[in-house]
């Protein structure tokens, strides 16, 4: 398998801890390869390997996603990704 679908993103600490299976199964899809903890925001900055990222070539950036909550009609949540156009301040250092 090769890691070419590499994307880095951040979870808060408070998502974490929440009981949610719906975010269990979305987190899932990630086969993390690295994660640091961000104490001064309060999250996990990780990165990982997904489909649902675009693919990227060896030496390449690994761009940034925001992880996107949709609340459905049913009451369940639907997770997806979306690249950021501009990179955080974090990534430069992760």
């Amino acid at each position: 398998m090769r890691l070419d679908r590499l994307g880095r993103f951040m979870v808060s600490i408070e998502v974490l801890t929440e009981e949610n299976e719906d975010f269990r199964k979305f987190i899932g899809q990630f086969i993390i390869v690295r994660a640091e903890m961000l104490y001064a925001q309060d999250a996990i900055a990780y990165v990982a390997h997904s489909l649902m990222f675009d693919k990227t070539e060896h030496g390449d950036r690994i761009p940034e996603y925001n992880l996107i909550a949709s609340k459905k009609d049913d009451g369940t949540v639907e997770f997806s990704v979306e690249r950021k156009t501009r990179p955080d301040f974090y990534a430069d250092n992760f």
